[in-house]
């Protein structure tokens, strides 16, 4: 798992004059995967080396979250949890289900703490 803060740079992308898109990793503090309850509860904090000019614009409101799982499992986004490795509202609890191989699905729900 991995969890990112993503923001503009202050160069542009030659090709378009759009300005480039950059990415600071949080430092993973813990994770508590319950299982039986389908929970996972996952603490963050902003490393020392972080991009000095973006720690006070780091809010769980809009974070990209990346979680791997069995390349045979499927995971979906439900309601209106954010999907996978885009930026997403982790302020609240996001919901997913999980389809495995042998076609089992269970939800999930995933709660990020920013320490």
């Amino acid at each position: 798992m991995a969890v990112y803060h993503r923001y503009y740079g202050d160069t542009e992308v030659p090709i378009s004059g759009a300005k480039k898109v950059l990415q600071a990793q949080l430092t993973l503090k813990s994770v508590q995967i319950d299982k039986e309850a389908g929970t996972c509860e996952v603490s963050v904090s902003i490393p020392s080396n972080f991009p000095a000019a973006q720690k006070d614009k780091v809010t769980t409101s809009n974070l990209v979250v990346i979680v791997g799982i069995s390349s045979a499992a499927i995971i979906k986004p439900a309601s209106s949890s954010p999907a996978f490795g885009t930026p997403g509202d982790w302020s609240k609890t996001n919901t997913y289900v999980v389809k495995a191989a042998n076609d089992n699905t269970k939800e999930w729900k995933v709660t990020l703490h920013l320490e």
